[in-house]
């Protein structure tokens, strides 16, 4: 019988896992470990764009995520990782918002304690400069009488 991929990786309780969602690795997809149940599966929280944060087994997780990224090892004592995952529990149901409470958004607040998102930053960083540079350009156009 395979392992499974929880064992392979040695995921504790609080761990995220994160997977690629674009073919070039540009965006991820994150999910909390949260355990395995008496009957031997292995379950995990995420915040999905369709359904919101929701339990998802091992067998359902890999099946739409086949390949990872990397795992991000939960920092901190077992009293810690119990109350990242009372975090995570907390928060089932809560309906998916991309720019304020999306997968990244929800992993770092269950490992940290606050919401953060680098990816909806690097969106927000392009979209500024762009911004910018058609000022710029206007500004240019307007000041060379063009």
């Amino acid at each position: 019988m395979n392992q499974s991929f929880a064992v392979q990786m040695n995921l504790r309780p609080a761990d995220v896992v994160v997977v690629p969602i674009t073919k070039f690795n540009v965006t991820a997809h994150f999910a909390v470990y949260r355990g395995i149940d008496v009957n031997g599966i292995h379950w995990y929280l995420e915040n999905n764009h369709v359904y919101g944060v929701r339990w998802i087994d091992e067998g359902s997780f890999i099946a739409n995520n086949p390949t990872y990224k990397r795992i991000q090892c939960f920092q901190g004592n077992d009293y810690a990782r119990t109350q990242a995952i009372n975090r995570a529990t907390s928060l089932l149901g809560r309906k998916y918002e991309w720019h304020n409470f999306n997968c990244e958004h929800y992993a770092n607040f269950v490992q940290f304690g606050y919401y953060h998102s680098k990816q909806v930053n690097n969106v927000d960083g392009i979209v500024a400069g762009a911004a910018l540079g058609l000022v710029a350009i206007a500004l240019v156009g307007i000041f060379s009488g063009k």
